[in-house]
C-alpha cells in the first residue's frame, strides 16, 4: 500500500487501485473524473478541488444540456403526437372505406350468402380460440417444466451440500482415529 494525503490526512492506498475499483464499481469508477466539486489530475494522480470558476461554468453546462434535452424530449414528443394523429386519421379513412364497402356488398348478398358467410366467421372464431386455448395449454405445459429444472437444480445442490458436509465428517473421523486409520475414540456422552 502506498501512502497518500487526502483533505490533509494521512491515508494508505492500495496500488492496485484501479482493479479494485471497477470490481466494486464498474468500469464508470475509472471514466467519470469529475465527482462533488473534485477533478482527478492524472498527472499529479489526486483529487483536486475545482475552483469557483469551474464549478459556475459546470453549473452552467449541466443547465444548457438539460435544456437541450427537454427541448429534444418536446420535439420527440410533438413528433410521435403528430405520427399517432396521422395514424388515426389513416384508420378512421380505412375503416369508413371499409364500412361504405361492406355495406354495397351485403345489400347485394341474398340470405343464403349471408348464413353461409355468417357460419364461416363462426367457424374462424372457433379456430381462433382453439388456437389461443392451445398456445395456453403449451405455455403451462412450458412453465411446469421449468419449475421441475428448478426444482431438480435445487435438489442437485442440496446434494452436493450434503455430500461435502459427509467429506468434511469424514475427514474430522480420520483425525480422531490413530495413525493406522482406525477410528478413535467414541465421543463422550452428555
Amino acid at each position: 500500500m502506498r501512502e497518500t494525503m487526502y483533505e490533509g490526512v494521512v491515508s494508505k492506498v492500495p496500488y492496485a487501485y484501479d482493479r479494485i475499483l471497477t470490481q466494486e464499481y464498474g468500469q464508470k469508477a475509472l471514466v467519470v473524473t469529475d465527482y462533488e466539486g473534485h477533478r482527478w489530475d492524472p498527472i499529479v494522480k489526486d483529487w483536486l478541488q475545482k475552483n469557483e470558476e469551474e464549478l459556475a461554468e459546470e453549473k452552467k453546462e449541466k443547465e444548457e444540456r438539460k435544456k437541450a434535452q427537454e427541448e429534444e424530449k418536446r420535439r420527440e414528443e410533438a413528433r410521435k403526437k403528430e405520427e399517432r394523429e396521422q395514424e388515426k386519421q389513416k384508420a378512421q379513412a380505412q375503416i369508413k372505406a371499409t364500412q361504405d364497402g361492406q355495406r354495397v356488398r351485403d345489400e347485394a348478398k341474398t340470405p343464403e350468402e349471408k348464413e353461409r358467410q355468417k357460419a364461416e366467421n363462426e367457424k374462424w372464431w372457433d379456430e381462433k380460440l382453439s388456437q389461443l386455448k392451445e398456445k395456453n395449454r403449451l405455455k403451462k405445459e412450458a412453465e411446469r417444466i421449468e419449475k421441475e429444472k428448478e426444482d431438480r437444480k435445487a435438489e442437485v445442490a442440496r446434494l452436493k451440500k450434503q455430500q461435502q458436509m459427509m467429506k468434511g465428517a469424514n475427514k474430522g473421523e480420520k483425525k480422531l482415529g490413530n495413525e493406522e486409520g482406525q477410528p478413535g475414540p467414541a465421543p463422550a456422552a452428555r
